[in-house]
């Protein structure tokens, strides 16, 4: 992304603890309008980056610069940005539209103002019936509404939310990650939102970025983090994966292949990359095919040492020549479902085994004239 592209910047950013480095050099850019995740494991950086463009949490180094304003020395409450945390911090003593009114209160709006602001954003979030009633008189994701309300009622230029959803059970987080997206979308507000769950970052996303250790190890779309990860952290982090640990034959006369725990199977390596002989291939379980006799696609012969069964997929774990491999199948799709210790045949398409680095990369070797010797 440009530079002129970025309504939201943060620039080199770097934040100790004492000892331990929470955020380490992170630059990213932030489209206006754009909803951009951080998603990483607890720990990783992502919260304390989240805090540092709130003005919660000083950065001992680098800038964060929004709409053209540099804000790094600026207290929260003079940032102007909205805020929705994991613990939603509602006044028990103030009922819903006194809630969501509270940003305005202390700004001195006038009441008239006040008052079709807050049944305006009440009515977005489908809280406007609500607005008599108390917070412990609320379910969870009434709170979370509310939360929300109140962090958009001053129409913040940006909105930052903190884990919002960890309290909710899984189905009422499956409806609040589209109500988020729909709310995003229509107020067109710029979002940055912290989350260590894979699906709703998929879920909401425009943009992902990956926080480990500090840093962002990757970001792109939902789609390529999860198709095209840069790194083996990448790769098993988001989604379930099979990697293999291997050599590539980038000389074979029969194509690139990679060497891994007694499997060999044909890769695609792009012309621009810097994958070396020693690296890792991921394959999604997904993309696993398992028949009961070889076909073109299926060469590998395992025993199945597991099956679970999870409603829309069936989970077959194989042992095969010293490696374990996950297939993830619709039992809908297929009728060749294999039973535990059985003996299967499976395999995946060439381009969908993505090569990753492992370790120093020495670089891809020159094989012309080995070819040729051959």
């Amino acid at each position: 992304m440009s530079d002129s592209a970025a309504f939201l910047s943060i620039m080199n950013l770097r934040k100790r603890y004492g000892a331990h480095v929470a955020v380490d050099g992170v630059t990213l850019e932030i489209a206006k309008s754009e909803l951009v995740t951080l998603l990483g494991p607890s720990g990783s950086g992502k919260t304390t980056l989240l805090m540092s463009i709130a003005g919660f949490a000083k950065p001992d180094r680098g800038r964060i610069v929004l709409e053209g304003r540099d804000i790094t020395a600026l207290p929260p409450h003079l940032r102007g940005i909205g805020v929705v945390f994991q613990q939603y911090a509602l006044f028990p003593h103030l009922n819903v539209a006194e809630n969501v009114a509270y940003p305005l209160t202390v700004r001195r709006v006038p009441k008239a103002k006040r008052e079709a602001a807050v049944h305006e954003v009440l009515r977005l979030v489908h809280l406007d019936t609500f607005k008599s009633r108390y917070p412990q008189q609320l379910s969870g994701g009434q709170q979370q509404r509310v939360a929300l309300a109140r962090a958009l009622v001053f129409r913040p230029p940006v909105l930052l939310m903190d884990e919002p959803l960890g309290a909710l059970d899984r189905k009422l987080r499956a409806e609040m990650q589209l109500e988020i997206r729909r709310i995003q979308n229509l107020l067109g507000i710029t979002t940055v939102y912290v989350t260590h769950d894979q699906e709703e970052a998929l879920t909401i996303s425009d943009r992902v970025a990956i926080v480990h250790e500090g840093r962002i190890e990757q970001i792109g779309s939902p789609s390529d983090v999860y198709r095209r990860p840069r790194s083996a952290f990448v790769a098993e982090f988001v989604g379930d994966s099979n990697l293999f640990i291997g050599q590539v034959d980038f000389c074979d006369p029969g194509g690139t292949h990679l060497n891994a725990a007694g499997l060999r199977f044909p890769v695609d390596v792009p012309e621009d990359s810097r994958i070396g002989p020693a690296c890792i291939a991921m394959v999604r379980p997904e993309s696993v095919v398992v028949s009961r006799e070889p076909t073109p696609l299926c060469v590998h012969r395992g025993i199945v040492t597991q099956i679970v069964y999870l409603g829309s997929v069936l989970r077959i774990q194989i042992k095969a020549a010293g490696s374990l491999v996950a297939a993830a199948i619709n039992p809908s799709l297929t009728s060749e479902i294999p039973s535990e210790g059985e003996e299967v045949c499976f395999g995946w398409q060439k381009q969908n085994a993505v090569l990753l680095p492992a370790g120093v990369n020495p670089g891809r070797p020159q094989c012309e004239q080995e070819f040729e010797a051959r």
